[in-house]
């Protein structure tokens, strides 16, 4: 399944659900794509995703965070 942990301006969202929480801690990979191409969303800066990280980290220390630096470009 696919959760959404950032707001729309691409920060991280303050206050999880228990579902969202449940879902990171049963997830063996998150996936973070830095840039959404020609989409509305900004491109997310390097904080952005270390506080992701480090809070998906909290939840779940063994998942394995990917990192798209551009959308789709591996």
């Amino acid at each position: 399944s696919i959760i959404n942990l950032m707001t729309d301006e691409g920060a991280v969202e303050p206050d999880w659900s228990p579902s969202e929480q449940a879902a990171v801690r049963q997830a063996t990979v998150v996936h973070i794509q830095r840039s959404r191409g020609y989409s509305s969303r900004e491109t997310l800066s390097i904080q952005a995703i270390s506080d992701l990280i480090t809070r998906v980290k909290a939840l779940n220390p063994a998942v394995l965070v990917f990192v798209d630096n551009c959308y789709g470009e591996f």
